[in-house]
């Protein structure tokens, strides 16, 4: 569950729908300074879209 009310989340969740309506892009990456938590919340957003995601790299790194 991530909250829809912290602006950390809404922009998050702004970066990946802004994607997911970009037909020329595949493949979205995020940077090492997310914090502990965004990783999951990146994944979560992205199920929640039905995007495929992964992460790969160090435990602070994602993408989609």
């Amino acid at each position: 569950h991530y909250s829809t009310t912290d602006p950390r989340t809404l922009a998050l969740y702004s970066r990946v729908l802004l994607f997911s309506s970009d037909p020329l892009r595949d493949e979205l990456s995020f940077s090492r300074s997310l914090s502990p938590a965004q990783p999951r919340t990146v994944h979560l957003i992205a199920r929640k879209l039905e995007l495929e995601h992964r992460s790969s790299g160090e435990a602070l790194r994602g993408g989609l």
